[in-house]
């Protein structure tokens, strides 16, 4: 080696830095010679630089760098990928395969020598330059498995497993309305795996989707296999029934449909087991709830998610009917007089005699009238009433009429 002064420094210096802008490949290699005062000098050994050369080519990087100039003290080379150990080899080249597409790696190479520091013990070695890259691939990645439509209540949601190879630029959404073919629906870049569509339910008498995506090396996925949600239809007959009827979910092999029924709030009322029929007929539940959203669901394995249906709002009409007589005689039957029928929440009743005076008044719908005045029997005779009724569903009617007393 031909080794050329390039600086001076003092006695007590024990690191230096040098500004490094040749052009020409390395190696380069520096030793510092100490001299006394009568021009006798020591020489340190020798160290020689490491040139880094990182390519990418498709799911691999390549690092390839200079033989160590003085290779009798070569112990090791030393990779590490971003500031962590990856392996070590005693040639001047190495392949990594555990990248992936579209991610940066930063290398060194770092040449350990088979001598110490003579003033601090410490082995003695050489570090390449940080070379970044950006991992590469043309792979054709995977497509989107368990594709599932869904419906909460009426707002459309897809759901599907997460790529498990490049990460995911954008997503696709094709739509296939009325049976009308497949259709650019939506692009949207997403980390999550599920996505709400829009979607009108108005004029939709089916629909299907399937979704792909390009991962950020821009490769494109194949197209999945296809998921339509369930369309619910509800139809009430003269008997006053129902009868509900919807699509056959596609997604999965479903085990069980379900009717469900929520309150104004809501919250589930109750959920009936249908088998795999696609229709059912039922009668309104109860007295209690006077509007109710119906939604079918579909279930199948323990892995799959419980996907719902678009859902239907109905409301049955509020009945209300006034007794025109009672007799409070004390023989159990028919003692007492109040608003009946179907949905009424609360009542308040105001009785007023022939002369119209107030005989009765009552705000608290657990009191009705017993017949009595002042705490005795009202004479036999016709009454008048006023009553305020609120329904199940907050709505206020009110009710004039008479009715008469019979002992």
């Amino acid at each position: 080696l031909s080794f050329q002064i390039i600086d001076s420094i003092q006695p007590t210096t024990t690191e230096i830095t040098l500004p490094f802008n040749n052009l020409i490949a390395s190696p380069y290699c520096y030793r510092i010679s100490s001299f006394d005062r009568c021009g006798n000098s020591i020489q340190s050994k020798e160290i020689c630089t490491i040139e880094l050369v990182t390519t990418a080519t498709n799911n691999q990087n390549t690092l390839i760098w200079n033989d160590y100039e003085v290779s009798a003290e070569l112990e090791k080379y030393t990779i590490t990928k971003d500031k962590g150990n990856i392996a070590t080899t005693s040639v001047a080249n190495y392949t990594d395969i555990d990248v992936h597409c579209g991610t940066t790696y930063c290398y060194q190479v770092i040449a350990e020598l088979n001598y110490n520091n003579s003033v601090t013990g410490a082995a003695v070695k050489s570090i390449s330059q940080t070379s970044c890259i950006e991992a590469i691939s043309s792979d054709i990645p995977p497509m989107v498995t368990n594709l599932q439509s869904t419906f909460d209540f009426n707002q459309l949601s897809l759901h599907w497993n997460q790529p498990n190879q490049a990460p995911v630029a954008t997503y696709q959404v094709v739509e296939n309305r009325n049976n009308a073919g497949f259709l650019p629906k939506d692009n949207f870049a997403a980390s999550d795996t599920s996505q709400p569509i829009n979607t009108s339910i108005n004029d939709l008498a089916t629909s299907c989707y399937q979704i792909n995506y390009t991962d950020i090396c821009g490769n494109v996925a194949p197209i999945s296999v296809q998921t339509c949600p369930i369309i619910l239809t509800i139809a009430k007959n003269d008997d006053d029934t129902y009868d509900a009827t919807w699509t056959t979910y596609t997604g999965y092999s479903v085990n069980t449909y379900w009717l469900n029924m929520y309150d104004q709030e809501k919250k589930l009322i109750t959920k009936t087991d249908i088998g795999q029929s696609s229709t059912y007929n039922f009668e309104w539940p109860d007295n209690e709830n006077q509007q109710i959203t119906f939604t079918i669901s579909a279930t199948g394995n323990s892995n799959e998610m419980e996907v719902f249906s678009t859902s239907i709002e109905l409301e049955e009409e509020t009945v209300v009917l006034v007794p025109n007589a009672f007799s409070p005689n004390q023989d159990g039957l028919n003692e007492t007089f109040k608003p009946v029928g179907r949905f009424i929440d609360n009542y308040s009743i105001s009785i007023f005699n022939s002369m119209g005076t107030i005989t009765f008044v009552s705000s608290d719908d657990k009191k009705d009238w017993d017949g009595k005045t002042n705490g005795k029997f009202v004479p036999e005779g016709t009454y008048y009433y006023e009553m305020s009724i609120t329904d199940k569903k907050g709505e206020k009617t009110t009710k004039h009429g008479s009715v008469t007393v019979i002992y």
